[in-house]
């Protein structure tokens, strides 16, 4: 059996993915799909869940979790960086990201939500 690539399996999901969260709390990386599921459960509709990938970052920012859900079941990636650590944008309470977006975060990238400085002159 072949492995597939991180980024072969990504396009494959953000292919159907409708919507992008942050999971603005650190979690623990120890949890697995079923946990990770009822967290999601207690915030989130089934059909919300439905086509929506939603990132977990650790306190260390050096791992990732990714949880997906389509028709067909439920994935969980998982993305560990040895020498470097994410840079997380700062939203308060969670956040939506762009597709193109996620892919500069987990390539170690900063992203950042630009405000247009607005002079009355």
């Amino acid at each position: 059996m072949r492995e597939l690539s991180w980024g072969i399996i990504m396009k494959k999901i953000e292919a159907n993915v409708k919507n992008i969260y942050l999971y603005s709390h650190q979690i623990d990386m120890r949890l697995g799909m079923e946990k990770i599921q009822v967290i999601l459960s207690q915030n989130f509709s089934p059909l919300e869940l439905l086509d929506s990938m939603f990132v977990f970052v650790s306190r260390s920012r050096k791992i990732v979790k990714i949880y997906h859900e389509d028709e067909f079941g439920r994935t969980l990636l998982t993305r560990k960086l040895n020498y470097s650590k994410f840079r997380w944008p700062d939203f308060d309470k969670g956040g939506t990201l762009s597709a193109k977006d996620l892919k500069y975060l987990l390539e170690g990238a900063e992203v950042t939500k630009y405000r247009a400085k607005i002079s009355y002159a």
